[in-house]
């Protein structure tokens, strides 16, 4: 039966890199093909240039799908899955669930998509339109541990695989060699920092790609002030879909963490109205993208960054997922959408923790608190070694063979 299962070819890392040609099938539409949208200085009030990748150009409006597909790529070169016979299980809050869905439907898996019901009703919507089931845990983006555990709970069953976005490495071995050469590759001029608000810990590996070639380059982590888990251990309920997933995710490289930010998700809502309202951005921003513009911000005052320095973060995903929001705060007038980025200019680089190495150890035993129910403390002492990632990278050129 297994020998009878056909499997859609899609790319591996480097065609993905390096696309060639005209696209043969959707998969191949999986990369960082898009126009990089510098934030204009009158908006940010800096000296120094922030640039936006903007990942609402990828099949499914956001680069997830791109962790999605390739964890399906690398078990499938294993020999671990097979389209038509295995039902692929995907946990999240909302973005990796629809990638979930999207590759499942593009290669012949029936998906599943495991998730909290307080997440926005345009999630839920466009993953039931790509033909995947839903399995609602409680909760909102805070309460992501109870949808690992039911997506655990589910993948014991026969022919049943998870798609483990906080802890498979190929959700890593993606953002370091796709999202991080694409960035170096696109980028003319001294990278000083790398913005990402953590919710898997995959798109901040593109981080530990930039130090490669910028060593001083700071790999920055921005949360919301009312989720402050890697800032102070704070698990509080917030609004900013996708991150502060009260954990520190197991693929997250503690070992090159330089700065932790904190956003308020109030003030998330508020800029993202702004720039629907006022500066006719319709398409290219979700409320995440807005705390990223905001931590790179504020560690551009904090670190006094000058001209030739570029701050490079990410915009998730689109205005798609969050119309939601948006229409409760739409009766505001634009003279009141424009409090936002006068707010924004004059932000105080406050709520931001450098990591030293009393830190890491801190990050490490938040980490070991939430694996250690499913991991060995053997394996998680592995990750504090740097060579434990090296070996994880160069498993890139592995599957590029396969």
């Amino acid at each position: 039966m297994l020998k009878n299962a056909k499997i859609i070819q899609g790319p591996a890392y480097e065609e993905m890199l390096h696309p060639k040609g005209i696209a043969v099938n959707n998969l191949y539409r999986i990369n960082w093909q898009c126009t990089i949208l510098e934030i204009p200085r009158e908006i940010t009030g800096l000296e120094a240039r922030i640039l936006v990748l903007l990942g609402y150009y990828f099949p499914s409006g956001s680069h997830k799908v791109g962790a999605t597909y390739y964890i399906l790529m690398e078990k499938e070169k294993e020999g671990k899955i097979y389209p038509g016979i295995t039902k692929i299980i995907g946990p999240s809050t909302g973005n990796f669930g629809i990638g979930t869905a999207w590759s499942a439907f593009q290669k012949g898996y029936q998906g599943i998509v495991v998730m909290p019901d307080g997440m926005s009703i345009e999630r839920s919507q466009r993953i039931k339109q790509y033909g995947s089931e839903i399995i609602y845990t409680p909760g909102t983006e805070s309460d992501v541990i109870l949808t690992i555990e039911k997506a655990k709970e589910l993948g014991k069953k026969e022919n049943h695989f998870v798609l483990a976005q906080f802890e498979d490495f190929a959700n890593y071995r993606f953002h370091y060699y796709v999202t991080g050469g694409s960035i170096l590759e696109k980028i003319k001029g001294k990278i000083s920092a790398f913005v990402c608000a953590p919710g898997s810990a995959g798109t901040i590996a593109a981080g530990d790609r930039i130090k490669e070639i910028y060593p001083d380059a700071l790999n920055v982590a921005a949360e919301p002030a009312q989720c402050s888990t890697l800032y102070n251990g704070g698990i509080g309920q917030h609004k900013i879909e996708g991150i502060g997933d009260k954990m520190a995710p197991l693929i997250l490289n503690i070992n090159n963490l330089d700065r932790v930010v904190t956003v308020d998700d109030k003030f998330c809502i508020d800029l993202l109205y702004y720039f629907v309202k006022c500066r006719n951005y319709y398409y290219e921003f979700g409320i995440s993208g807005m705390c990223n513009l905001i931590a790179a911000v504020k560690i551009a005052k904090f670190e006094n960054f000058k001209k030739d320095d570029i701050i490079v973060t990410i915009a998730t995903d689109g205005l798609d997922r969050y119309y939601s929001y948006i229409n409760e705060i739409n009766f505001r007038t634009k003279e009141e959408a424009e409090i936002s980025c006068d707010n924004l200019k004059s932000i105080s680089p406050e709520g931001i923790l450098k990591i030293d190495n009393n830190e890491k150890e801190r990050l490490y035993a938040l980490k070991e608190n939430t694996w250690l129910k499913w991991y060995s403390k053997e394996y998680l002492n592995q990750l504090k070694d740097e060579d434990f990632w090296k070996e994880e990278r160069e498993k890139v050129k592995l599957y590029n063979i396969m």
